[in-house]
């Protein structure tokens, strides 16, 4: 979505705001990095712990660029011990319904799950933010 402000007529003005947008838009703003893709490599999986996933989903692009930043993820690698999905690092994974993509991490039995294994999990588990519950 694009929206325009006309704040008069002067266009030295539009230059230094549209200026200012462009550097402003280059930032990061202190997000983390994209996640790296992942895709499921085996059978589907099923979560079946409460709370054990996080997942937020988008229908922008397949890089889940536009909802990195909306959780605080801990980024623990895989196999690292965990309490809650946020402590591991998330991927960037294609939901069922093809049309969206789903910034996801699984903490499975303690312990953070390997971008495939979240990938086979959201194939595998109903989830909201996918659409598929």
């Amino acid at each position: 979505m694009r929206s325009v402000i006309k704040w008069g007529g002067s266009l030295g003005l539009g230059f230094a705001v549209t200026g200012t947008l462009m550097v402003a838009c280059g930032s990061t703003g202190g997000k983390p990095p994209l996640p790296s893709a992942a895709m499921c490599t085996g059978p589907d999986q099923t979560a079946t712990e409460a709370n054990s996933v996080a997942s937020v989903s988008e229908n922008v692009d397949t890089t889940c660029a536009s909802v990195v930043g909306f959780e605080h993820w801990k980024m623990g690698a895989t196999g690292s011990a965990c309490t809650d999905p946020l402590d591991c690092t998330p991927a960037c994974c294609p939901c069922p319904n093809g049309t969206h993509h789903t910034l996801a991490a699984w903490c499975n039995q303690g312990q953070c799950a390997a971008p495939a294994d979240v990938a086979c999990m959201i194939e595998g588990t109903p989830l909201a933010s996918c659409g598929t519950n």
